[in-house]
């Protein structure tokens, strides 16, 4: 294995509290994905089912909202507000696709050149049923999601801008 794939899994399993093995055997169940800076990976407004874990990278949380321009009629962009951010060895969900099979509620963009592993909560779940070390991995998973998730909404939970918010995401 590559260094920055020891260095990653080191961060995974760890954040985890699972051992490197099962992380790797995890991991090679996923596809891998690449994203170029500002490139939507969750769109607000499409069903996301997948689970993703970051390998490189950092993505954000966004929501972006629009105003009609009087003139055109068109919508514009008006503003944009960060909502969180997800840095290497860190997973995320789009929650209302995973968990009910809704549309996104917010854009999840890569915010450099990102990599990630991916999987679809089908494939998932079929892979939970064949294999227990997977099933815990999955419960691990989403307990740390939701506890990340949780300090991001309290930690960006101000009126702060994208960029003020960055600077405070990587000094944290």
């Amino acid at each position: 294995m590559e260094n920055t794939m020891e260095g990653f899994l080191d961060i995974f399993s760890s954040n985890l509290k699972i051992k490197e093995e099962d992380a790797a055997f995890f991991l090679e169940q996923m596809e891998q994905k690449h994203f170029t800076k500002g490139q939507t990976i969750v769109a607000e407004g499409k069903l996301n089912t997948n689970l993703y874990v970051i390998k490189k990278g950092v993505v954000r949380g966004v929501l972006y909202f629009y105003k009609t321009n009087n003139d055109t009629g068109k919508k514009e962009l008006d503003k944009e507000k960060c909502c969180y951010f997800f840095e290497k060895g860190q997973s995320f969900i789009s929650p209302f696709g995973f968990a009910a099979n809704e549309n996104a509620k917010i854009t999840m963009e890569a915010v450099n050149g990102v990599t990630l592993y991916c999987i679809d909560k089908k494939d998932l779940t079929s892979l939970c049923f064949k294999y227990p070390i997977i099933a815990e991995i999955y419960i691990y998973i989403l307990n740390h999601y939701i506890l990340e998730f949780a300090k991001n909404s309290v930690f960006f939970a101000d009126n702060e801008t994208a960029k003020e918010k960055y600077i405070k995401f990587i000094k944290h």
